[in-house]
């Protein structure tokens, strides 16, 4: 059953409705409450995109998946399990190959994303462009959580460099 929310018609609903939201965050503890967060951010997200200009820039795949690990959504075992392993995982977020339809399916279904986040074309060129970026805090509040998030970065382009830039020999 879907959660009713106060529809947003204008900017003075948009910031009840992300006060809401934010409260929901920190303290959701019944399927009702989740449902009703599910159903703000959805609303939130529309409103947003529909009357804020900087919420208008085109994003992919790799952009959700990023969002997902910043904010401590999904995790780089997580991820990389579904996607069979980091050098499957580091070719798709430096967009260097895109999702195969298995892929997908294990994604929605494995770790409850939303399909029409991540079945989509590269928005950005392939590379490590996005990865570097410092992470994207909600609100700027590095405060904002219980417990540290992982620097999954740090740890993916390490690696990944490492992969990437060694010329393999076979013997």
């Amino acid at each position: 059953m879907a959660a009713k929310t106060e529809p947003i018609t204008d900017d003075a609903s948009y910031e009840r409705a992300e006060a809401r939201a934010s409260e929901l965050m920190n303290n959701c503890s019944t399927d009702a409450e989740r449902e009703e967060l599910d159903a703000l951010s959805d609303a939130i997200d529309r409103y947003a995109r529909a009357n804020f200009e900087v919420f208008r820039v085109q994003t992919d795949g790799p952009d959700h998946l990023e969002f997902r690990l910043d904010q401590g959504m999904s995790t780089l075992d997580e991820l990389e399990r579904v996607f069979g392993g980091r050098d499957a995982f580091i070719a798709y977020m430096t967009r260097q190959r895109n999702l195969d339809d298995a892929t997908i399916d294990a994604l929605v279904t494995e770790c409850n994303i939303d399909r029409n986040k991540i079945d989509k074309e590269f928005s950005s060129p392939p590379g490590w462009q996005d990865i570097d970026l410092e992470p994207r805090l909600s609100g700027g509040d590095s405060k904002c959580c219980d417990s540290p998030i992982p620097d999954w970065r740090a740890e993916l382009t390490g690696i990944g460099r490492m992969l990437q830039d060694t010329e393999w020999v076979r013997v």
